[in-house]
Parts: structure tokens; C-alpha cells; sequence
């Protein structure tokens, strides 16, 4: 997701650009549900040998600025434009479409117990892309280093090794973007 400009990741931005600059290019990488989601969560997580949550869906609410909600049960489907109970806020919230694709990695250090990926898309699109969920893998056990150089060139070893079509793409605008990778 993004959510701007953050002073303690400078590479955020740039690194979102980037990767969206090939996916743009690489449709049938495209993951159209959820279900195609979670199949390429567990072969990253076989192959990487990585004990990672979910994928889930997460969604945006009226009046919850960046606040997630993340569907664990699989309840929801697609939810945009529902109204739905929280118990965590013991209030009913209406559910904002997504207007791009989003996901995101929490480290089981940041929020305990969790360690999961969430995913979110506009209705009508693919839910998430190759590349996005390869993203969220190179951030595991990266919490500290977010976007930075260290991550960074986890995230093109881990393209290199499962989308290797699209390392040397995603190098090219890496540099076109100054996203530093060491």
C-alpha cells in the first residue's frame, strides 16, 4: 500500500513505482483471486522454506484513515461497498473499494502473533501480482531494514529466483527510480 511519502523509509515510494512499472508490463503474472493468491503463497513458502500467514484479504473503512481490516475467516468476499461489524471498534463500518493494488507483510516482532501477508484490489481487477507477493517475502525478517538497501536487493534476489523474467526489468527501474540496493 501506499501511503506516502515516510521519512524514516525514503524508499518507499520509489521502490512502489518501480515494481509497479514492470508489473504494468507483465500481466500474466497477474493473480486474479484469492485462491490464486494463496496457491503462490505456498510455493514461495515451500520454496524459501518460510513459515508466513496467510494471504489474507484487507480492506480500507469510512473514517479509518490507513487502519486495515483483515478478513482471517474468509468471510467477507468482496467486501467494498458493505456494511460490516467490527467487534474490535463494537461498531458497524462501510468497507472502501481499493483504487490500486495493495499489499503488505507484518513481522511477527511488530504485531506478535502475526507474521502474515495481506493483499487488497480494486473490484473488477486482479486481486495481486507475482511480483507484489514476492515483495512482502523479501520484507520477512526485514522489518527493521523496510524499503532500504538491504531489502532491496533481497527483493531482486528473490525476483531472480522466482520471476526471473522480470530480475533484470525490475533492475532497470530499480535504477531509472534510484532505488538502492546493495
Amino acid at each position: 500500500m501506499i501511503y506516502g511519502w515516510d521519512p524514516a523509509d525514503p524508499q518507499k515510494l520509489r521502490a512502489y513505482h518501480a515494481q509497479s512499472s514492470v508489473m504494468l508490463h507483465h500481466p500474466e503474472h497477474d493473480l486474479k483471486d484469492l485462491r490464486a493468491v494463496q496457491r503462490y503463497v505456498d510455493q514461495l513458502r515451500a520454496a524459501e522454506n518460510i513459515a508466513v500467514g496467510g494471504p489474507f484479504r484487507a480492506w480500507l473503512f469510512e473514517d479509518g484513515g490507513d487502519q486495515l481490516i483483515i478478513d482471517r475467516p474468509r468471510k467477507l468476499g468482496d467486501a467494498a461497498g458493505k456494511r460490516v461489524y467490527v467487534a474490535a471498534l463494537g461498531t458497524k463500518v462501510r468497507i472502501l473499494p481499493w483504487a490500486d493494488r495493495a499489499s503488505h507483510y507484518e513481522e511477527p516482532e511488530q504485531y506478535p502473533g502475526y507474521g502474515e501477508i495481506t493483499v487488497g484490489g480494486p473490484p473488477g481487477s486482479p486481486l495481486s501480482h507475482r511480483l507484489l507477493i514476492v515483495h512482502e517475502f523479501a520484507h520477512v525478517g526485514r522489518h527493521k531494514e523496510m524499503h532500504g538497501p538491504v531489502w532491496a536487493a533481497a527483493f531482486l534476489q528473490m525476483t531472480q529466483h522466482h520471476l526471473q523474467e522480470l530480475r533484470d526489468e525490475l533492475f532497470a527501474a530499480f535504477t531509472v527510480h534510484g532505488v538502492q540496493a546493495v
